[in-house]
């Protein structure tokens, strides 16, 4: 549940003599970094990433905190901007009773917004919709409390295919208790239908905790964090699994029949290969039908690998790595990449390597937004974009909004005024 969420994080990294800076790595000077908004504890604790809305103001939700005191169950926020420069929150909302622990939002083309909460009113989780009422004020409506056998504590946002069904992932629960994948479908005349459209078995995935993503032919794209091929045993990072297993990447398709067929495009086999899917990763496309990702584990270092997956002539599809990450530039990505219009990509990971300078032998810190280009060989470039730290806004990274003019925004669990978190822009 959600203390299994916020805690679950890569253990204290291997003791390995690192270099200073991996092959293919440089260090950005150009970029601009400003904090938009710093959250007390009423406006929210733990902040998700943001995305803009309609109107061009920036919404989220944090996991904990509310308008009626502290810890709360979580707030939705809108933040719009000023002509001094600064984001002011207009409008917000607090969950509690009908669900808590929000995840990540969306808009629908009508202005409403759709998310999960970890916790429904039944215990197990739920989905819900945000609109606004005659008075501009947002209410809640609730589509469908999970029971524990439909999945078990939803943490991940939801997708809207174009038909307006929606479909997200359950961290566990379902048939064999390895987590779920479900949809609800509009009905005419209002309500919604629920149904689960997969249970993982383990073979092929368990404990889901990823973004899904939409093909232009209705299939469904994610990765488990566990599951999948035996990998060998290894330091702590993935004591969750276990330690044992490396996760997967998976396709559900649609069938004619109504059902969903699961097929694992690529087991993470762990070391230099990379293992564990990072925490609210996302598989997203370029333009040629590849996928790209990222592992929280694995690699030469065990800090976590960027990859590349591309489909093949006989239904297989096989995996390149693009960038391990060696700890002073970034460890255990987290949160879903982004593209640019130049098709350079960017993220964010959870700590920066100390090493020796933290004074207690090896540890992490901080949170590290960085930018993989394609070169013309066919490798990738790692740029450090932004170091962060406690006093200026550090915390786990949960995924970056890219605009028209190519700035990044995001937020922070940590640091600010309150050291509540933050929400932040970076300028390049």
């Amino acid at each position: 549940m959600r203390g299994k969420k916020i805690f679950f994080r890569p253990k204290a990294p291997v003791a390995l003599a690192v270099l200073a800076l991996a092959l293919f790595t440089s260090q950005a000077g150009a970029q601009t970094k400003k904090v938009l908004h710093t959250f007390n504890s009423q406006e929210g604790v733990d902040a998700f990433g943001v995305i803009f809305g309609p109107n061009g103001h920036l919404f989220g939700v944090t996991t904990l905190g509310s308008t009626s005191g502290s810890p709360g169950s979580g707030t939705f926020y809108e933040l719009a901007p000023t002509s001094a420069g600064r984001w002011l929150e207009t409008k917000s909302f607090a969950f509690g009773g009908k669900g808590a622990f929000p995840n990540p939002i969306i808009f629908d083309p009508d202005g409403n917004i759709f998310g999960t909460t970890e916790v429904g009113s039944g215990g197990c989780g739920g989905v819900f919709e945000l609109s606004l009422n005659s008075n501009g004020h947002w209410v809640e409506t609730v589509l469908h409390d999970l029971s524990c056998s439909e999945g078990l504590y939803p943490e991940s946002s939801t997708v809207r295919d174009a038909a307006g069904n929606l479909y997200s992932d359950a961290w566990g629960g379902g048939a064999h208790g390895a987590g779920t994948v479900f949809e609800l479908s509009p009905v005419a005349g209002g309500g919604w239908t629920f149904k689960v459209i997969h249970s993982f078995d383990g073979t092929d995935g368990s404990q889901q905790q990823s973004y899904l993503t939409l093909d232009a032919s209705g299939n469904i794209y994610g990765m488990s964090l566990c599951g999948g091929k035996s990998i060998p045993a290894r330091t702590p990072e993935v004591a969750s699994c276990g330690g044992t297993t490396g996760g997967t990447a998976w396709e559900l398709s649609p069938q004619s029949d109504g059902s969903w067929k699961e097929k694992t495009l690529y087991a993470f086999a762990g070391g230099d290969d990379g293992a564990n899917p990072s925490d609210l990763g996302q598989l997203i496309f370029d333009a040629a039908g590849n996928l790209y990702g990222t592992t929280q584990n694995g690699g030469a270092y065990d800090f976590g690998v960027a990859f590349e997956l591309s489909p093949n002539a006989d239904g297989s599809w096989s995996e390149k790595i693009l960038h391990t990450f060696t700890g002073t530039d970034g460890i255990a990505p987290s949160g879903p990449q982004v593209f640019d219009a130049a098709g350079n990509l960017y993220g964010e990971t959870f700590g920066i390597g100390c090493y020796n300078h933290c004074g207690g032998g090896p540890q992490h810190r901080g949170q590290l937004v960085y930018k993989l280009s394609p070169n013309t060989d066919g490798t990738w470039t790692e740029t450090v974009l932004q170091e962060f730290h406690n006093s200026d806004s550090g915390g786990p990274a949960m995924g970056l909004t890219i605009d028209g003019a190519g700035n990044l925004y995001g937020t922070t669990w940590l640091g600010g005024t309150y050291n509540n978190g933050t929400v932040f822009e970076i300028t390049p």
